[in-house]
């Protein structure tokens, strides 16, 4: 019995190993950023290459995910910290209902830049292998020239980067 518990364990151990974060298939710093156009919440046309000359934070997440709602509270302090610095934030929803997705910005009063790849399966999606998503909430910072500075599990993380990247706060 003991050794079936452990062996049992052990199994649902490497089954999570292998289904979680996977920080080498991050884009590597010094990346052309892939380039993307999609719709925001608000009906408006973006396209991230618009956005050159302007540092670019992208916060990949979904309604449905518990670690992406856990960390939005500190992503919309990390926003609204540096939203007098040329920073232009950027969320990437994996939301297959899109009147959930809308609902759910509107609430949280998430008023930066938001779209939806609209596919729950992120990894398979195009934006999903572009940037090399194996987990959610995932987010990267893309200096001014277009190209990855670096890419990060968790806010408190992104927000040291953020603050050295640019040397604000």
């Amino acid at each position: 019995m003991k050794k079936t518990l452990i062996a049992l364990v052990a199994l649902c151990a490497a089954v999570f190993a292998a289904n979680a974060q996977d920080a080498t298939k991050l884009l590597q710093q010094k990346t052309p950023a892939p380039d993307f156009t999609m719709t925001t919440s608000t009906g408006e046309e973006i396209t991230l290459s618009d956005f050159k000359g302007s540092y670019v934070v992208l916060d990949f997440w979904a309604t449905w995910c518990p670690d992406c709602r856990k960390e939005n509270p500190e992503f919309k302090k990390l926003q609204e910290r540096f939203s007098g610095y040329d920073v232009v934030f950027i969320g990437v929803a994996f939301d297959p209902k899109e009147e959930d997705w809308k609902a759910f910005v509107e609430k949280e009063e998430m008023n930066w830049y938001q779209v939806n790849a609209g596919d729950r399966k992120f990894a398979n999606t195009k934006i999903g292998k572009d940037y090399g998503l194996s987990w959610i909430p995932t987010f990267y910072i893309i200096d001014r020239s277009g190209k990855i500075v670096a890419g990060y599990f968790t806010v408190e993380e992104l927000a040291k980067a953020l603050k050295y990247t640019i040397n604000a706060c």
